[in-house]
């Protein structure tokens, strides 16, 4: 930019703030100021570009400074005291939206050297240029040159070749008595985000395959592949040693190191003294599971440019960018600064090659951090790493080894059915809390089953495929676990439709003389107290018959060598099982006739004793209603309650309206041997006596004891008899 007035020329300044984690690039990294200062001045563009850098030295070593910073700044109200910011390419996203869109500013032809491979991927967000890469570090592997060569070695091209080759010159070396560093694969901090992320693309299946993903199996291949390189090659301390300390002893020290993993720097060459040895360290691409196939994580530094600047200087500060972003300091960076370049058409220029490496440069298999992916990518840096950490050097994991050796009796998927079922079967608890209705009476029997096939059909599916013996049946269930187990649950819910169509369970209401009345689900064949009692016998047969077949099953997998022994358990158990059966079903029968002396099948009672007893009716009615029996006044069982009609010559007066249940003070009159009771007129002592002293109409009946059982007579208005004496 040329800015000429006849009178005066203004200078516009621009401010370069950034970060260097080394200390050395200070002085290396000086040259962006001086050299567009002299291009400036050159060509007349009347800008000055001032630099201000943070590095250990008037610093932390912690690379969140210049988050700070950029956090600090973001919050104040004046935001154009920096106009121009060198970040590390994991902080140029988490900041984006302070940063112009340079695709509205830069030339496209500067734009498109980028665009080939993959750095310019860590300066895009929202489809917005917010930043272009100054220059990339590539993550890879140091060897030690001497050392390979003393004992003619190659560069290994897989993991499982370093490990070979570290052991081999390990034992050589400490057995002529050489101390030898252990290999640092995971450094601390970010760089250990970066190493995982190179491990995990080495395990692709080809070069030309994406990043396999975290769940993927390639990554879990990977991890476990790291955790083997970490207990054979090296230890808890080494692997995670930091990089700054790590290089910090080969150059105080000169210790003595195989391999290791880094950022590049340069070659490393350290000529002995009196007390260290020589050091001679190159930089090769990362091994990979297989040959051909590598990683190496792209990093480095991006130039943003704020947008809260004037105009003005956002003009200025583009010419910086051309010039900084151009072939030809690129170049000079490469030849003269040992940085390497985001435009990979330098990597194909003669003069360039003739001091580099460009064959691997050039087919670097990089991979970049998810920072354009990541709306907050150091809070997920720092969570990534601690879960790696926690696998790889604290070893953690290991209690979750152990869990899953405890339950390696069945599948995952099997113990997610075990809770699902004990989940159904807690619902089934939960479903009798608040106001019952029909519908939640419906679905209990639905919870209870499903929950139960769910916890223990899995455990007797694998039990099968334990059997000793493999007949067909077995071999079926083996080969389709999850079909049988889908069969079951589908019988539960066929069989629980049928019950529910043919005698469907409802609500019922459970009168309480002096407390609180509750509502229960009850099957209306309980009703029918006569088999009440078979049923639940039968029940209980069918529980203890549970017991005897899994004893039975226990005693048919026991290796018995006495033969006695062998039937005699056998034996044993099915006459148990049949004299079981037998005590339960029938044995209460007997009890009930001889001791109880149950008469609850005598329901033929003749309403003429009733008639005889209370001397009630006169001759006429007595010999009207002879055929009547108690059982016409019997409610329990009736379908229809609204009203009982007996077909019978008298059902004119023969109606019952239905019992009112909310009715709990009943009027009882009960069946009393040898006692007596006198009415208004006179006096009369039979065997029974269940009439009322009233002269008016009897419409107060509720119910009536005979032997211990109880017939419901309804209210009617019907004048059945009148006894006026």
């Amino acid at each position: 930019m040329k800015l000429e007035n006849n009178d005066t020329i203004s200078t516009i300044d621009i401010s370069l703030l950034g970060f260097i984690y080394i200390s050395d690039e200070f002085d290396r990294l000086s040259c962006i100021k001086s050299k567009f200062n002299e291009y400036s001045k050159r060509n007349n563009l009347n800008i000055t570009l001032n630099t201000m850098f943070y590095t250990f030295r008037n610093s932390t070593t912690e690379g969140t400074n210049i988050s700070y910073f950029l956090d600090e700044l973001s919050k104040k109200k004046e935001k154009n005291e920096y106009d121009m910011f060198l970040l590390d390419t994991v902080y140029t996203g988490t900041y984006a939206e302070h940063f112009e869109n340079l695709k509205k500013r830069l030339p496209s032809d500067l734009i498109e050297l980028y665009m080939e491979g993959i750095a310019t991927k860590t300066c895009i967000f929202d489809n917005k240029l917010i930043a272009m890469p100054l220059y990339v570090d590539y993550g890879g592997l140091y060897y030690n040159k001497i050392l390979l060569n003393k004992y003619n070695m190659t560069i290994p091209a897989t993991w499982d070749e370093l490990i070979d080759t570290y052991k081999f010159i390990y034992e050589k070396e400490t057995a002529l008595g050489e101390t030898i560093e252990k290999f640092s694969g995971l450094p601390d901090g970010e760089a250990g985000v970066a190493a995982t992320l190179e491990m995990i693309h080495s395990f692709r299946k080809s070069v030309n395959d994406g990043f396999p993903g975290y769940i993927s199996d390639e990554a879990v291949a990977a991890l476990e592949k790291m955790k083997e390189i970490k207990k054979v090659i090296s230890d808890n301390e080494n692997f995670n040693r930091k990089q700054e300390k790590l290089w910090r002893k080969i150059y105080a020290n000169h210790d003595n190191y195989i391999f290791f993993r880094s950022w590049f720097t340069d070659d490393i060459i350290l000529n002995a003294d009196q007390n260290r040895k020589s050091v001679h360290l190159k930089f090769a691409p990362l091994p990979g599971n297989s040959y051909g196939i590598s990683g190496s994580c792209i990093g480095g530094s991006n130039i943003a440019l704020s947008k809260y600047i004037s105009e003005e200087k956002k003009k200025a500060a583009t010419e910086i960018y051309k010039f900084l972003f151009s072939k030809e300091f690129q170049k000079y960076l490469i030849l003269n600064v040992n940085k390497r370049s985001a435009i990979h058409s330098l990597y194909r220029d003669k003069e360039i090659c003739a001091h580099i490496n460009c064959t691997m440069y050039s087919n670097m298999q990089g991979i970049v951090r998810p920072v354009h992916t990541t709306p907050n990518y150091p809070k997920f840096s720092e969570k990534f790493y601690e879960y790696i950490k926690d696998y790889i050097i604290d070893e953690n994991i290991h209690l979750l080894e152990k869990l899953r050796r405890q339950f390696s009796f069945l599948p995952f998927s099997y113990w997610c059915c075990f809770l699902i079922g004990q989940f159904l079967s807690i619902c089934y608890c939960l479903n009798q809390i608040g106001n019952i209705q029909n519908y939640t009476c419906i679905l209990r029997p639905f919870f209870i089953t499903i929950g139960f096939t769910l916890s223990y059909v899995p455990f007797f599916i694998k039990l099968l495929g334990l059997f000793p013996r493999r007949n067909k049946f077995v071999k079926i269930i083996n080969k389709n676990h999850n079909g049988s187990l889908i069969l079951f649950i589908v019988s539960d819910v066929i069989l629980n439709a049928l019950c529910f169509l043919l005698d469907p369970i409802q609500v019922h209401k459970e009168f309480v003389e002096e407390g609180e009345s509750f509502k229960v689900c009850r099957v209306n064949e309980w009703n029918v107290t006569h088999y009440k009692s078979d049923v639940v016998h039968v029940s209980y047969a069918l529980y203890f018959s549970l017991f005897n077949i899994i004893a039975y099953m226990i005693v048919m997998n026991v290796k018995i060598s006495n033969r006695y022994i062998y039937y005699g358990f056998r034996a044993g158990i099915i006459m148990v099982f049949y004299l079981s059966n037998l005590a339960i079903i029938i044995f209460p029968k007997f009890y009930s006739i001889s001791i109880q002396k149950d008469n609850r099948f005598e329901d033929e009672i003749d309403i003429n004793q009733f008639i005889e007893k209370t001397k009630a009716f006169d001759d006429n009615f007595q010999n009207e209603l002879k055929f009547i029996t108690m059982s016409d006044f019997v409610l329990e069982n009736n379908k229809d309650k609204n009203y009982i009609n007996y077909n019978n010559k008298y059902k004119q007066n023969n109606r019952y309206d239905s019992r009112d249940d909310n009715i709990t003070n009943l009027n009882k009159y009960y069946y009393h041997s040898n006692n007596s009771h006198t009415n208004n007129t006179s006096s009369c002592k039979t065997d029974s006596t269940i009439y009322s002293n009233n002269t008016n109409t009897i419409d107060n009946i509720n119910s009536m004891v005979f032997n211990n059982a109880i017939y419901s007579i309804n209210r009617s208005n019907n004048n059945i008899y009148n006894n006026n004496i």
